[in-house]
């Protein structure tokens, strides 16, 4: 119990970190676009949709990982 608790914290930095410095790149990005043009707003609704998605698939599978090991 202690060593899948201690997985997942693990699992949860290193993703934040991944996160804070690939995706949050894009992010901004996404959010100056917002600003020049409505059209962007749709590509800034994909990009969250998107980036949502991938953070659920790689909270579950890093979950099922972690009770795995």
């Amino acid at each position: 119990m202690i060593g899948s608790l201690l997985c997942q914290a693990i699992v949860q930095k290193i993703l934040i970190f991944l996160i804070r410095k690939y995706l949050a790149p894009l992010l901004g990005l996404s959010f100056a676009l917002y600003f020049q043009g409505h059209t962007c707003q749709v590509l800034k609704e994909l990009v969250l949709q998107l980036l949502g998605k991938i953070w659920l698939l790689l909270d579950k599978s890093l979950f099922l990982w972690c009770q795995i090991r």
